[in-house]
């Protein structure tokens, strides 16, 4: 493996060649595998490993930069360990004349493994407030590398950059806040909470995503935020306010349970899928008080949902799904095989007695 990424640096150094001969033009960089697969092949003898590696390095500091961007993005392709000891050079790139190579030496910096990368944080952190938002996004993607532990040193910072004028960055900085313990994450839950009214719905789901991550004890103190996401502008946010409300636990879900329902009518298969699956979470006893809505969903148009109707339903106290069998062993006449497969091992929830009303 560490074998076939040198050489892969070694077809870059021709790239870079060739870069120095356009005048530092990297327009003609794309594709140029293709165009020249005969040329690299003579010139992978050139080189040895050990050279091709230096010359990339010495290639950090050349006049040109894209040729300096080029090479931190060939430097990227070493396996993490052998990256790592070259990081320092890599780390002096943040401060290159260039955004674009800033950038880079990002990208390649997140390459590297978690201890390695937590030494250089504070650097990676500083470029949060750099001018181009390519180079904050960067920055903001390289700590979701870290570990936990270290990237909770580094949280007032990501929390920070939830204000940034760049959506891209903010939706990112919710992301990387969100592989916080969730211990931790609770302590910055509020922030999160506030960017359910972003602007951009994008940022609005990574909220809701950051939100879902939260022990549902934590969650349930913010379920009422979560839940006026069910009228957001946008389908996508509100398809993930209602996973996020499936992530609750039982008594607290109980409380939000008539919202839950009426996505069971929506024209979005997808929705009402996640509807019944968050229906069945529920406590049996309180779920039987929405049986009849789950069984209205075994004559739904896709197969899937008919299936997850009788799953939902099978969570029902044996009682309670007595009374619903009749529909239940309807289902074994259904036109698809998944759905008959999963009818009958439904009422295999039933006690003998009401299951054997229905041997024949």
């Amino acid at each position: 493996m560490m074998e076939d990424r040198v050489s892969a640096s070694k077809k870059d150094l021709l790239c870079l060649e060739m870069l120095e001969d356009s005048g530092g033009d990297d327009s003609d960089y794309e594709g140029f595998d293709e165009d020249h697969g005969e040329d690299l092949d003579d010139y992978y003898g050139v080189y040895s490993e050990e050279e091709a590696l230096d010359v990339l390095l010495a290639r950090l500091e050349d006049g040109d930069w894209p040729a300096r961007r080029v090479a931190l993005y060939t430097l990227g392709n070493l396996e993490p360990a052998a990256l790592a000891q070259h990081v320092n050079c890599v780390v002096a790139r943040l401060e290159d004349s260039h955004w674009d190579v800033r950038r880079e030496a990002l990208v390649t910096l997140a390459k590297v493994d978690p201890a390695t990368l937590a030494q250089h944080a504070d650097a990676i952190v500083a470029r949060l407030d750099h001018e181009e938002n390519y180079v904050r996004h960067s920055a903001m993607h390289a700590l979701g590398k870290l570990e936990p532990a270290a990237l909770a040193q580094h949280a007032g910072a990501v929390v920070a950059s939830f204000e940034d004028s760049d959506l891209c960055v903010r939706g990112t900085a919710l992301t990387t806040l969100g592989k916080l313990e969730p211990a931790v994450l609770a302590q910055h839950a509020g922030a999160v909470v506030a960017k359910l009214e972003d602007s951009c719905w994008d940022v609005r789901r990574k909220a809701l995503m950051t939100l879902g991550k939260l022990e549902p004890a934590t969650l349930a103190q913010h379920a009422d935020a979560v839940l006026t996401r069910l009228e957001d502008s946008d389908r996508t946010v509100r398809k993930w306010a209602l996973w996020t409300l499936g992530k609750l636990k039982p008594a607290a879900l109980a409380q939000h349970a008539n919202a839950v329902i009426a996505w069971l009518e929506d024209d979005e298969g997808y929705a009402r899928a996640v509807a019944l699956m968050t229906l069945g979470k529920l406590e049996p006893v309180t779920l039987a008080q929405y049986a009849d809505p789950v069984v209205e969903r075994l004559g739904d148009a896709h197969w899937h949902l008919r299936v997850a109707a009788l799953e939902t339903l099978a969570k029902l106290d044996p009682a309670t799904l007595a009374q619903h069998a009749n529909a239940v062993v309807a289902s074994l006449e259904d036109s698809d095989r998944h759905v008959c497969k999963q009818a009958l091992w439904t009422l295999g929830k039933l006690k003998p007695a009401a299951l054997a009303q229905h041997a024949n």
